[in-house]
């Protein structure tokens, strides 16, 4: 079979948002109610700029959560500043928002860092109704109460910020975390992704290192792809996504959330293709995270210290890389006697990469 352009899979909505009037989010966490799955299928859909693929994530998540307007932007972690894309509701344009929200990106870098999911009310010294962003909306008749960050970071220093206004203060449950950090981990590869390839995610296979069907049928590999190791995983992943896509798989978003893994191998991302007979495929594309240089370190211990020395657990680096936790503890152990160090502080300082989390980081977890 010949394997050719396909057609554009989803419609872009305008971002608009959902009135929820003074009702408190569902009691059983802010994510109850979101979709994971869509969120997901939202990040490697197809969308002609960055501005378009916020708005498909903020069209994903938002029905899930009782927002009264919403905001999304790429700003650097170590400048703290817009550097490539904002978005609001209510009309609001990019130039007003990223001149309201300045003065909010700096004092949230720290705990957007260490948590994905960050409440304002607890999180800033600032009022939340002296929000630059407040006073916006108070001029379009909406007064917010609280703000639910959720933010997605890659170790090249980006980040996505996906920002609900709230009617009421809220807390997020420590579910509500486990699911953003899941979430973080796919909406920083999809920007990655994006960032690297100078056309549309399902067009053009020229950059493609495998195809499979959903039902994890390889059918081409080239390069390290190639490899049996690399089948097997590709193959598995395959059949993992086509299980959290399906309805069945739909009826516990967390249990498919935590099946459709953010990268495989720490390599490759599995993204939508339309083949010329209207056949969906999965194509593999090289999307590994590349970290700062470190001279004593592999590529693949860099990659886990990248996200260990911003406090992530082995687990979620493990979920993050498509790699096994035994993996992620055995680099992360080679990486520290490498460099002599015994703590994530130390490990930071030798590497001079950002601040120190400062946790000891154990042998196994």
């Amino acid at each position: 079979m010949r394997y050719g352009p396909g057609t554009a899979t989803g419609t872009m909505l305008a971002v608009e948002p959902r009135s929820s009037g003074p009702t408190m989010p569902h009691r059983d966490g802010l994510f109850e109610r979101v979709d994971t799955v869509a969120v997901v299928e939202a990040v490697y859909a197809e969308a002609a700029d960055t501005e378009q693929w916020l708005g498909g994530l903020i069209r994903a998540m938002g029905p899930g959560i009782e927002h009264v307007a919403t905001m999304a932007s790429v700003f650097s972690v170590a400048g703290s500043t817009i550097v490539e894309a904002v978005i609001g509701s209510h009309g609001l344009s990019a130039s007003e928002l990223t001149v309201a929200t300045a003065r909010e990106v700096g004092p949230f870098t720290k705990a957007w860092k260490l948590c994905p999911l960050v409440m304002a009310s607890a999180h800033s010294a600032v009022d939340v109704k002296q929000f630059g962003a407040s006073q916006l909306l108070r001029g379009h008749g909406v007064e917010p109460a609280d703000y639910v960050s959720f933010t997605a970071f890659d170790p090249v220093g980006r980040a996505i910020s996906l920002a609900f206004a709230l009617p009421r203060v809220a807390v997020p449950t420590a579910k509500d975390q486990r699911r953003a950090a899941k979430l973080a981990a796919h909406i920083s590869a999809g920007y990655r992704l994006r960032s690297r390839q100078a056309v549309a995610l399902s067009s053009a296979l020229d950059a493609a290192a495998a195809i499979l069907n959903p039902d994890g049928k390889l059918l081409h590999a080239e390069g390290p792809a190639k490899a049996p190791s690399a089948g097997t995983s590709l193959r598995q992943a395959a059949r993992d996504i086509d299980q959290a896509r399906s309805k069945q798989g739909r009826v516990d978003t967390d249990l498919a959330l935590e099946t459709w893994r953010a990268l495989v191998s720490g390599t490759w991302s599995l993204v939508d293709f339309i083949d010329s007979d209207g056949r969906r495929l999965l194509v593999a594309r090289e999307n590994a995270p590349v970290p700062p240089p470190a001279e004593r370190l592999s590529t693949r211990e860099r990659q886990v210290v990248a996200y260990a020395v911003v406090g992530q657990s082995q687990k979620l680096i493990a979920y993050t890389l498509g790699l096994s936790v035994s993996a992620v503890s055995t680099h992360l152990a080679s990486a520290c006697r490498k460099l002599g160090v015994a703590s994530r502080a130390q490990l930071t300082a030798a590497l001079g990469w950002g601040k120190a989390v400062g946790a000891t980081l154990p042998t196994k977890r």
